[in-house]
């Protein structure tokens, strides 16, 4: 009985992969009496005819194709498919989970570029081939290899992607790789976001042949962007599994819509500190709520930067109701991704500009969270990022994060256009106690030498200034505008405007939107400061000292202002 079903699911599947119906019509002739050995073995021999017939090899191929299909359709019912090499992926008891696609859908394709052949000319290195295509290629295993991964609604024929490879190619000799997984990055997004594991997969084949020809893990680096971000820790975790560890992985705002909670996704299945030996993480566009932002806000790596505190960035209008439909509908523009794109930039920038001696992302710890750093809070009162011997507080964002030793959440702030990286300030204003009850906006623009820096500082002293009235705000100026030598003096313009007592505080850290008094019948409250200091990184400042200085109303304006010059002598 076992024989007869055994010819019986050959013959079922001869007909299924499209052999001949010759081929099948004798495969059934020999089923049908098969009621003695004599039988079976007319049917054996009648199998392997059609075998030959069609393409030993071809039939293998065609049979384990047609077998998995079957498989797979039936493992659709309780949510768990399986592909050659790559294994099995479940969904089970998740309904917002999805399966990936199948790898001929996705098309992933791997390019190899190196100083040899530049980003002009790649070659496409494939996993599974014996090693044949590595071998042939231009990898050399003696040297550095940086894995590039594009996002959602991705390419590696982007520009920006073309322009990392270009930039990594310029500062090093280095095997330059692009994933390519545009078919399977495309809308609907809760697709994509289920590919990322098998993407992640492949990669790691791939890395693991890179390894059989002698790549060392610690020489690898995996940049991922977005989802690409997850398809990086993925791929860690394939080497991982066989006993290796990748030696890098930084993660550019990795996704937050379905990776959120372990609910909707495993710690196999998205980036983590235990994807490699060192992982880095740039948040840009982070949310206490996935509607909030595209990037995940909470930490993930061994060190985690916010630029910016991590959330809207300086120089986008990022509109917050559309990251659902972004998402889900696949409207994906400029605008709606600036804060989310600004963390690929920011690395970018990294890129093109190593040397020690320039502009550098220093970042810092805050023990007290992003919403106190927003505010002006754990601004560093020495400088902690001696280039000679940096201290156990510094962290330097993007290529050389891993040169310095501070680890966990770090911020700092950047500038809102290129280049982004600038000198670091903190602005602090002392508000007198003879300041009458107020609630606002000042405002203080800081002129130095040709350039100028705002800063933005919410204004609330509902019960009058009892114990500090100190505000404090940060920002970027232009790298090397400022300093003892070339810029001893600072002009501070200073203007206040009040909210003319609104009768609920602002929910949010940051200041609120100005609104036009509702009489005009008495004028702004008065506000009087005793002095205004503005530091840096290097561990300068300049102060004006001045105690109950007042702020003049401007007529014709809803603004108290003025100017006032900061010197380096200390008060």
């Amino acid at each position: 009985m076992q024989v007869l079903c055994s010819l019986a699911v050959a013959a079922m599947y001869l007909s299924t992969i499209g052999l001949s119906s010759a081929a099948t019509s004798r495969a059934a002739k020999v089923i049908k009496p098969a009621m003695s050995f004599v039988v079976v073995s007319a049917g054996l021999r009648a199998v392997r005819a059609a075998g030959v017939a069609a393409g030993v090899g071809a039939v293998r191929d065609r049979l384990r194709a047609g077998l998995q299909d079957r498989r797979n359709a039936m493992r659709m019912g309780r949510k768990e498919v399986c592909y050659d090499m790559v294994g099995c992926f479940s969904a089970l008891n998740n309904p917002l989970k999805r399966l990936p696609q199948s790898p001929d859908s996705v098309d992933t394709k791997f390019w190899l570029m190196t100083r040899s052949n530049q980003t002009h000319t790649p070659q496409r290195i494939r996993y599974g081939d014996n090693l044949r295509s590595l071998s042939q290629s231009d990898f050399d295993p003696t040297k550095t290899t940086r894995v590039l991964i594009h996002g959602f609604k991705g390419s590696a024929h982007d520009d920006g992607a073309l322009a990392g490879a270009a930039a990594f190619l310029k500062m090093e000799d280095v095997n330059m790789v692009m994933v390519d997984w545009e078919k399977g990055a495309s809308s609907p997004y809760t697709t994509a976001a289920a590919n990322t594991e098998l993407i992640g997969r492949q990669v790691g084949l791939v890395l693991l042949d890179m390894m059989s020809l002698g790549a060392h893990p610690d020489a690898i680096h995996i940049i991922g962007f977005s989802l690409g971000a997850h398809v990086a820790g993925c791929a860690g975790q394939v080497v991982k599994n066989r006993g290796r560890m990748v030696g890098r992985i930084s993660g550019l705002d990795p996704a937050s819509p379905l990776f959120r909670r372990q609910l909707l996704r495993e710690a196999a299945q998205k980036l983590d500190a235990g994807d490699a030996r060192f992982v880095d993480v740039i948040h840009t566009d982070g949310g206490a709520l996935w509607t909030d932002g595209f990037g995940l806000l909470g930490p993930l790596g061994h060190v985690d930067y916010f630029p910016n505190g991590g959330r809207q960035q300086p120089g986008c209008t990022d509109p917050r109701a559309s990251v659902v439909v972004s998402h889900f509908e696949g409207v994906v523009n400029s605008s709606t991704v600036c804060s989310h794109a600004r963390a690929w930039s920011l690395f970018l920038e990294t890129i093109a500009t190593p040397e020690p001696g320039r502009c550098q992302f220093q970042a810092f710890p805050c023990p007290q969270g992003g919403t106190a750093f927003q505010q002006g809070h754990c601004f560093p009162a020495r400088k902690i990022c001696d280039p000679a011997a940096p201290g156990p507080s510094c962290g330097v964002m993007g290529m050389r994060a891993e040169e310095t030793p501070a680890r966990g959440p770090l911020y700092l702030v950047t500038r809102d256009s290129p280049p982004y990286c600038g000198d670091q300030i903190q602005a602090s204003v002392v508000v007198s106690k003879q300041t009458a009850p107020t609630r606002g906006v000042l405002q203080l623009q800081l002129l130095h030498g040709s350039s100028n820096t705002s800063f933005q500082m919410a204004c609330e002293f509902m019960d009058g200034v009892q114990q500090s009235g100190e505000l404090r705000a940060l920002a970027a100026a232009q790298w090397g505008s400022l300093g003892p030598d070339i810029t001893p003096r600072l002009t501070a313009r200073i203007s206040y405007q009040s909210l003319a007592f609104q009768s609920e505080p602002p929910s949010s850290a940051t200041a609120p939107t100005p609104t036009v008094p509702t009489t005009t019948a008495s004028p702004a409250p008065s506000l009087y400061l005793d002095r205004v200091t503005v530091r840096d990184l290097r561990g300068n400042s300049w102060q004006y000292c001045g105690a109950n200085t007042a702020l003049a109303h401007a007529e014709g304006t809803l603004f108290d202002q003025l100017t006032v010059e900061l010197g380096t002598e200390p008060c």
